[in-house]
């Protein structure tokens, strides 16, 4: 069922993922890429990571209006289970000067391996560029908030990043070869304090809780999505902190291959 038409998108996306059966070819190329987002264009993954095997289907909705601003409305059939499915679901995205632009919320939570639940709200964050060189910031968005967790105020401070990632002339995935493949880089950055006696102390150093990168044909969209969520609690805090349901530490790896998609 693969048509051809236009790249609907990103996300999500991890830097963990390159085929040995890939031709490198680490610039940008500046090709133009079709850009069209079409309602009725839908695509399937298979999800494998920490709770098992899933699938989500995710496609696009209709016209969405946001602040003044028309977007394609991505949804899921049901409670998507993948990063990068889930990233979309509920959220419009739009196209401008070769930027796809998402606005909306992106949720975590524990069930993704972070220390703690956290939602974030885009407008116009920067999700793909094709013609960005590898390494190029696409954007940034940095907020803090409080949570008390048993007897510890928390100060949750945040910094979600999107990195222009590499280009290939050809990949090779789940049995299917792509080509004129970009990939872009999502990285979900952290660091958590505690007020002692008027001291801000560090529960958790400053670390990339989240890393996810999407890798996206021409004429498809996004055909595989790696993202690896990890942590580590301070030692100092770490018995403490646990006592109150949050792992000193967690890491889980999480993949979504592309299965059937329909581009009209």
């Amino acid at each position: 069922m693969k048509a051809l038409k236009v790249l609907p998108f990103l996300f999500i996306l991890t830097l963990f993922s390159c085929s040995s059966d890939s031709d490198d070819s680490n610039n940008g190329s500046n090709l133009p890429y079709n850009l069209t987002l079409t309602d009725g264009d839908y695509w399937t993954y298979d999800v494998t990571g920490a709770a098992g095997t899933s699938r989500d289907s995710l496609y696009i909705a209709n016209d969405t209006v946001i602040s003044g601003k028309t977007y394609k409305k991505f949804k899921t059939e049901s409670l998507p289970t993948g990063f990068y499915s889930s990233s979309l679901n509920n959220n419009g995205v739009r196209m401008e000067n070769y930027n796809l632009l998402l606005s909306g919320s992106l949720d975590f939570g524990a069930n993704q391996g972070l220390p703690t639940n956290i939602s974030i709200s885009l407008d116009d964050f920067v999700i793909f560029n094709p013609n960005a060189s590898q390494g190029t910031t696409l954007d940034t968005y940095s907020d803090s908030f409080q949570q008390t967790v048993g007897t510890f105020p928390l100060t949750i401070n945040y910094t979600l990043k999107s990195t222009a990632g590499n280009s290939y002339t050809t990949f090779t995935s789940n049995g299917e070869t792509y080509t004129n493949v970009k990939s872009t880089i999502i990285t979900l950055n952290m660091n958590i304090t505690t007020d002692f006696n008027g001291f801000a102390l560090p529960v958790l150093s400053s670390q990339d809780v989240l890393v996810s990168e999407q890798l996206i044909a021409e004429n498809i969209g996004v055909f595989k999505s790696n993202s690896t969520f990890s942590y580590t609690i301070d030692p100092l805090f770490a018995s403490q902190i646990s006592q109150f349901g949050i792992p000193a530490s967690a890491s889980q790896d999480q993949e979504e291959l592309l299965d059937t998609y329909l581009i009209n």
